[in-house]
């Protein structure tokens, strides 16, 4: 079963990656250290060859290119360690969220926990803070730079961090592509069977045939 859940996973991961054009939660770099990595480096496939650092889904695709079926533009490139914009994506999709269920999932995890070891007074990772025009998912530009620091419920922190989680707005933007393909798949239905009825009309329409024989 957890293989299973595994593999929904990975293809639900692929597929967010190859629609949103994305790559890893802040960049590429994620997967360097990533389970995924490990299992990739130990595939005996890649016993003669170095092993891809991001999945195919973090490449530009060619024409004609799936999610399921991902084809990159240059997998040579796109495999690099610091790339082009032109041959992998870099930036994840930016929801404005924090947390999973809110801010407060970060309060006594491991790493609030960590960085209150460090003496380092933060509440949030900088990527929760309203960000200013400047500012990517892999190089995050805080409106106010003191955001991590406020202590939550205050008005400070209310008016510089996002407040609510990104499980809730995953789980909608995930909804919106489901009704997506679902009216692009029953709209192609619908012109088959239009296509069907007017075939059927037309052989209806055909009262009766003659076959001519050519003399020769």
């Amino acid at each position: 079963m957890e293989v299973e859940d595994s593999r929904r996973i990975t293809v639900l991961i692929d597929k967010l990656q190859f629609y949103e054009e994305c790559c890893g939660a802040t960049t590429g770099d994620d997967y360097l250290a990533s389970r995924w990595m490990a299992l990739v480096s130990s595939d005996p496939a890649y016993e003669n060859d170095d092993p891809p650092i991001v999945p195919l889904s973090c490449c530009r695709q060619i024409l004609g290119a799936s999610a399921l079926n991902p084809v990159a533009r240059s997998l040579v490139r796109c495999q690099q360690s610091n790339p082009n914009r032109t041959w992998r994506h870099t930036a994840a999709i930016q929801q404005q969220c924090c947390g999973g269920e809110g801010p407060r999932d970060y309060y006594n995890s491991f790493w609030f926990i960590t960085n209150t070891y460090r003496g380092t007074r933060s509440f949030v990772p900088p990527s929760c803070c309203r960000q200013a025009q400047a500012g990517r998912a892999w190089a995050p530009a805080p409106i106010d730079p003191m955001c991590t620091t406020y202590r939550y419920d205050s008005k400070a922190f209310e008016s510089s961090v996002y407040t609510s989680g990104c499980h809730e707005k995953l789980m909608r933007w995930l909804d919106e592509q489901t009704w997506i393909f679902a009216g692009v798949g029953f709209g192609f239905a619908a012109l088959m069977v239009v296509g069907m009825a007017l075939s059927l009309i037309l052989c209806n329409s055909v009262r009766y045939y003659t076959f001519v024989r050519d003399d020769y």
